[in-house]
């Protein structure tokens, strides 16, 4: 779940500018939703996190979230990466799916659950 309070300070620390933060802000005010199951409709309620479904900013805005977790795992020094000839590779980031590529199970693994811990809180 991203948190737009997490997402602001992010687009911050990219230095995106505080007109386009304002802009993304503004586009995220007040939203709402309804479901709808069959013929019946549930009544408006907020929504207070996450980025627009179907907003064209919505897949940026999700990279950029993701990308302070996907530098601290490419920099952790006990995640270990697997070797494709001759390179290193520890994740992959595409749309809104990743794939984390860990050498050494054992040790790694632990150290990759201490990173989302740190970066979930």
């Amino acid at each position: 779940r991203l948190e737009w309070p997490y997402l602001w300070a992010t687009l911050d620390n990219f230095k995106l500018g505080p007109q386009f933060i304002k802009l993304i802000k503004v586009l995220y005010a007040n939203p709402s939703a309804m479901v709808y199951t069959g013929n019946t409709c549930s009544s408006l309620f907020p929504i207070l996190r996450g980025t627009r479904q179907g907003c064209p900013l919505s897949p940026l805005l999700f990279a950029l979230s993701l990308e302070p977790l996907a530098q601290k795992i490419r920099q952790h020094p006990s995640v270990l990466p697997i070797s494709v000839k001759g390179t290193e590779h520890r994740i992959s980031l595409y749309a809104d799916d990743i794939l984390l590529y860990i050498g050494d199970t054992g040790s790694s693994l632990t150290h990759l659950l201490s990173v989302f811990d740190l970066f979930g809180s």
